[in-house]
């Protein structure tokens, strides 16, 4: 969760994602 919000807050597309893949596993 605390890595997609900063991931989210920067605007990164291919870095939210891959923080969502993660946090899924």
């Amino acid at each position: 969760m605390i890595i997609w919000t900063i991931s989210n807050q920067k605007g990164g597309v291919g870095k939210t994602t891959t923080a969502v893949s993660v946090g899924g596993l």
